[in-house]
C-alpha cells in the first residue's frame, strides 16, 4: 500500500519492539506504522522507552480494538484495525500527513524538536480518558498532574481524568513557565494556584483551584519557591 503514496518513504521496517526502538533512533522518521502486541516490547513499552524527542509520529495498526483509548493516550494520530481496506489506510496517511504539515508550520517537526526547544509539543492538546470517552484538553486548562499507577491523574475543570504517560514525558512537553514539578508525583499549573504555606521541615502547602490541597517535598522545594515565590 505505501507504493501508492508516493509522498511516503519506506526508511527501515523492525521485527520487535526493541528493532523498533533502534531503528527510529538511527533513522528518525517522521512517521511510525507501529503494531502493539510484538515479541521482546509491546508498542507502548517501545515508545515509553523512547525519550519525548525521538518519538515520531504514530499509527497504530493492530488486531486489538481494545487498547484504542491507551493509543490516543500516547497522542498517536490514527489507529487502524485490522484487517483494514486501501480507503481506510489512505485516511490514516491523510491524518499523518496533515499532522506533520501542521508541526512543520510551527518551525518544528512533532517530538523531534531537541532537548532544549519542543515548542511544537507545548500546543498539542492532551488525548485523555473520561470513563470511556476519549476527550481533548488544554494543556493550560490542567490544574495539576499525579502519578496513578501507569498512568497520571489529571484534574481538569473538577474532573479527575486519566492519560497513559510518565509525569517525566509530560513535564518535558510543558511550558516549563506553567508548570512546577513539587514532588516525584505531582505537577502543579501555577496559574491555577490559589495560595502557598512555607512549613518549618522546608515543605509547602499549595492550594488550587477547587479546594485541593497538595504538599511538596523538600526534595523540590527550590522549584517551588522559584516559581511560586
Amino acid at each position: 500500500m505505501l507504493t501508492e503514496h508516493p509522498e511516503l518513504m519506506l526508511a527501515g521496517e523492525a521485527s520487535n519492539g526493541v528493532e523498533a526502538a533502534a531503528a527510529i533512533r538511527g533513522l528518525a522518521p517522521d512517521l511510525v506504522f507501529l503494531d502493539i502486541q510484538m515479541p521482546e516490547q509491546d508498542g507502548f513499552r517501545m515508545l515509553a522507552s523512547l525519550a519525548p524527542h525521538e518519538r515520531p509520529a504514530i499509527v497504530f495498526v493492530t488486531a486489538h480494538r481494545q487498547f484504542a483509548l491507551d493509543a490516543f493516550g500516547v497522542s498517536a494520530v490514527d489507529y487502524l484495525l485490522k484487517p483494514f481496506s486501501r480507503q481506510r489506510f489512505a485516511l490514516a496517511v491523510r491524518r499523518a500527513l496533515q499532522f506533520l504539515r501542521g508541526a512543520a508550520a510551527e518551525g518544528v517537526p512533532p517530538d523531534h524538536a531537541p532537548a532544549g526547544d519542543r515548542s511544537a509539543s507545548r500546543t498539542r492538546r492532551l488525548a485523555v480518558r473520561d470513563r470511556d470517552r476519549l476527550v481533548f484538553v488544554e494543556p493550560a486548562d490542567v490544574c495539576w498532574f499525579e502519578v496513578y499507577g501507569n498512568y497520571l491523574r489529571l484534574a481538569v475543570g473538577g474532573r479527575v481524568l486519566l492519560l497513559h504517560s510518565t509525569l517525566s514525558a509530560i513535564a518535558a512537553q510543558l511550558d516549563p513557565a506553567a508548570f512546577v514539578r513539587i514532588s516525584r508525583s505531582i505537577l502543579v499549573n501555577v496559574r491555577h494556584v490559589h495560595s502557598v504555606k512555607r512549613h518549618a521541615n522546608g515543605q509547602y502547602e499549595i492550594v488550587v483551584a477547587g479546594g485541593t490541597t497538595l504538599r511538596s517535598s523538600r526534595r523540590y522545594r527550590r522549584d517551588v519557591r522559584a516559581a511560586l515565590g
